[in-house]
């Protein structure tokens, strides 16, 4: 499969989708980095099952300067299995849930990691709510009909990942403000939401 075969496979696989010049670049990124990875057989589901594994590695060294390393990775990973199924020609429903639960599951352990460092369990969990909630909101919808899978807002999954990225970096340099970055990821998640909320609404 060609790098133009790929990228009208992906936006099928998700509702038919218009690449912008952002996504089509990490598209390619993913691309030619999975292409020597395919030489050894790994499958998607490991990649997935990789990027959990990582995910716990953020938890269990939160306060060590490679937690930032490990969610960089787990966040990478993400990325490629979905390509890795493309190319492969491995794509299923099964697939498609079982990186779903990988990503709420890895999740967890990102914001367990924030919790290690000393930030606020009541915020993470308010945070984690609304943000599963959202994730929910759409797989729901598309169980009811709502077929525009691709609609994106400002606090999906690698806009989260970013985040608790900045905050792992900023407690290794002992910024002060650290609570201030998750306050202001929970608002964005909750507009976001409220987004997709009304956005759906209108669509069923």
């Amino acid at each position: 499969m060609n790098l133009q075969e790929y990228l009208n496979k992906w936006s099928a696989l998700h509702g038919n989708a218009k690449l912008s010049k952002v996504v089509t670049g990490w598209l390619r990124i993913s691309y030619w980095i999975v292409k020597p990875i395919m030489k050894i057989g790994v499958s998607a589901n490991a990649i997935s099952v990789l990027g959990l594994v990582l995910g716990v590695l953020t938890y269990l060294q939160a306060k060590s300067v490679f937690a930032i390393l490990w969610i960089a990775l787990s966040l990478i990973c993400d990325g490629l299995d979905g390509t890795v199924a493309i190319l492969k020609g491995t794509t299923s429903k099964f697939g498609a849930v079982f990186d779903s639960v990988i990503d709420r599951a890895t999740e967890v352990f990102w914001l367990l990691a924030l919790y290690e460092i000393g930030l606020s369990p009541i915020l993470l969990m308010i945070f984690f709510l609304i943000s599963s909630l959202q994730e929910y909101l759409r797989a729901r919808a598309g169980g009811v009909g709502f077929t525009s899978v691709a609609v994106v807002t400002w606090a999906e999954r690698p806009v989260r990942a970013i985040f608790i990225f900045m905050i792992l970096i900023g407690y290794q340099i002992n910024f002060a403000y650290l609570t201030w970055i998750v306050w202001l990821m929970l608002v964005l998640q909750s507009t976001a939401f409220i987004k997709l909320s009304l956005i759906i609404k209108k669509s069923l």
